[in-house]
């Protein structure tokens, strides 16, 4: 079978889950011998220079200037693309893609769309393209074939509304076999002393929520928050 991946920053996954899972799932199925494609920004300092990556076929598209105008950009030419390739099945990454998942329903193809949380309610974008993103919110149960969630409140809000839950997928990782004790040094930790958050730190995340709870907590564990701010400094 062979399946597009559309709407994420691309492979090697340097950004945030959507990508993480794009790689994961695109080179197990390319292992199980299915041919894959993820359509990629051009951006980065790896991404742009690579045609494959654990077999996956890597088809860049131009990056524009704005993350509002770019994601646009991004996703039509991406379906457009995918929808007049030989692809079998689209799978479409983020909730800004429900308008472009029509274009490969229009197309014939075999339509996959998996929503990340309530992505509307980040305060990290624009109040436009938050409008714009829920506006299409209840589509995503409409336009795909098939819908997943990585959460049961996204589950729970989808069913709400439209009376129909999209499938619940949550993401995986890979957990490390040990500990690096110069790493647990170099930042004054020990073994199962510690508490770890890993997310990217912008306010939908939480961070700022766990640092408040932590306060009130009576232990002698420490709080560890590693993560990349990007765009949102502040």
């Amino acid at each position: 079978m062979k399946i597009a991946i559309l709407g994420t920053h691309g492979i090697p996954a340097k950004y945030g889950g959507f990508e993480t899972c794009a790689e994961e799932l695109g080179v197990r199925l390319v292992e199980r011998g299915h041919s894959v494609t993820v359509y990629s920004e051009t951006s980065g300092p790896d991404n742009g220079k690579l045609s494959s990556y654990g077999g996956v076929r890597i088809v860049h598209i131009p990056k524009l200037r704005g993350k509002a105008p770019n994601y646009a950009f991004h996703g039509f030419i991406s379906a457009m693309m995918a929808s007049f390739s030989d692809a079998d099945v689209l799978h479409f990454f983020g909730c800004d893609q429900v308008p472009f998942t029509l274009l490969g329903r229009l197309a014939r193809k075999r339509v996959v769309l998996t929503v990340d949380g309530l992505e509307w309610q980040r305060l990290g974008y624009p109040v436009f393209f938050r409008k714009y993103l829920r506006s299409f919110a209840e589509l995503a149960m409409v336009f795909p074939n098939a819908t997943a969630a990585d959460s049961k409140t996204s589950q729970e809000w989808y069913l709400e509304r439209t009376k129909v839950p999209p499938n619940y997928i949550p993401y995986g990782t890979k957990l490390a076999s040990g500990t690096d004790p110069i790493v647990l040094t170099r930042y004054g930790l020990e073994p199962d002393g510690y508490v770890l958050f890993v997310g990217r730190l912008v306010y939908e995340k939480g961070a700022h929520t766990v640092n408040e709870a932590f306060k009130s907590v009576q232990t002698n564990l420490k709080l560890v928050i590693v993560g990349d701010t990007l765009d949102a400094d502040d």
